[in-house]
């Protein structure tokens, strides 16, 4: 039998071409990948440019649905005293806090997580808390200072206490100051963010999702404005105790005024 020719896969792959064509077909083949590579490109650049607006359409109407005004009457509550669920309507979410409720010594604090400075503050307001707890009865109330993320996290943090009662309202508190991100100067994140806070807490996610929007959280939030303007609060952090205000509040400070009452 005769031994067949030696040949390599090109020869025996390839159509026999002529190199002139075989070149204009190199460069048209080029060209097509270039140009499907470009097309890909920018259909991947407008994709993230549709996500991104719709997220960012998505923060401006949260953030305009979270400013839009609340009205609630205050005129018949106590604002110097821990408010429990038997001064307000049914379902009305009551004061929050931490201590002796029969002390002598009352602190109700103004705060909001998306001020830098009450963030600055978290960290030595949670080890006065712990020094004090048995003398002292702190009570923490909200004070929207219409930061953009103001009353997104507030909600979040009721939302958390509507689900999971006081622990879960001090544990997202505590996330809420530990991100730096809330204090910035524009609109940050969206739910998403919040809810993986949730979930980090151990509260369902998507009931964490639809109870940032119930009437008994927007209230709350907004109730705790109104006691705040009407005891003379007009900016964050505020402590007050029994009464009188911190002038600087800060770790020695407080601790100075409560020694004093002790």
């Amino acid at each position: 039998m005769p031994k067949p020719k030696n040949t390599s896969w090109k020869t025996v792959m390839l159509p026999k071409t002529d190199n002139k064509n075989y070149k204009v077909w190199a460069i048209i083949a080029t060209i097509s990948t270039t140009v499907m590579a470009v097309a890909v490109t920018i259909l991947a650049i407008a994709l993230a440019i549709t996500v991104g607006e719709v997220n960012r359409l998505e923060s401006e109407q949260q953030t305009t649905s979270e400013t839009q005004p609340v009205d609630v009457d205050v005129s018949k509550l106590d604002k110097s005293k821990l408010i429990t669920e038997a001064d307000l309507p049914d379902g009305e979410i009551p004061d929050h806090y931490i201590g002796n409720k029969n002390a002598k010594v009352v602190v109700i604090e103004y705060e909001d997580f998306a001020c830098l400075h009450c963030q600055a503050l978290a960290y030595y307001a949670e080890q006065i808390h712990a020094d004090y707890q048995n003398r002292v009865l702190f009570i923490y109330r909200n004070f929207n200072v219409s930061h953009p993320n103001s009353a997104r996290t507030l909600r979040a943090a009721e939302a958390a206490y509507q689900l999971g009662g006081e622990e879960a309202y001090w544990a997202m508190a505590k996330l809420l100051y530990q991100d730096t991100r809330w204090t910035g100067a524009e609109v940050f994140g969206s739910q998403s963010i919040l809810n993986d806070y949730a979930r980090q807490i151990g509260l369902d996610a998507d009931e964490f999702g639809k109870t940032v929007s119930e009437t008994a959280v927007v209230n709350k939030v907004a109730r705790d404005k109104e006691l705040g303007s009407a005891a003379g609060v007009n900016g964050t952090p505020t402590w007050l105790i029994n009464g009188q205000p911190v002038a600087v509040p800060r770790d020695a400070e407080i601790r100075a005024a409560l020694d004093a009452l002790l």
